[in-house]
């Protein structure tokens, strides 16, 4: 997981399994101010980390509607009580 902290800017969380893409979506959301606080491929870090940083914004990929993003999805704002927008990548 890569992370790190700007104190103003948006925070995100980036869930995405497929490295290149992360590092592209990473790469264009910093250039334009956005804080990325991590990028994690799974989804159990994706929770663990959202409930650790609470990002602003969480960038979910589905992976084909598969039960594991979608229990996220739903995990996720249920007990962190975080603002969520999610992403079709």
């Amino acid at each position: 997981m890569n992370t790190s902290v700007k104190n103003d800017a948006i925070s995100v969380l980036i869930v995405e399994d497929e490295v290149i893409i992360a590092l592209e979506i990473e790469s264009r959301l910093r250039d334009r101010g956005f804080n990325i606080i991590g990028t994690v491929a799974s989804s159990e870090d994706a929770v663990k980390t959202a409930l650790t940083f609470r990002p602003d914004i969480i960038i979910l990929k589905y992976i084909k509607f598969d039960l594991i993003s979608l229990s996220t999805h739903h995990s996720i704002p249920s007990s962190a009580s975080l603002k969520t927008t999610n992403a079709l990548l």
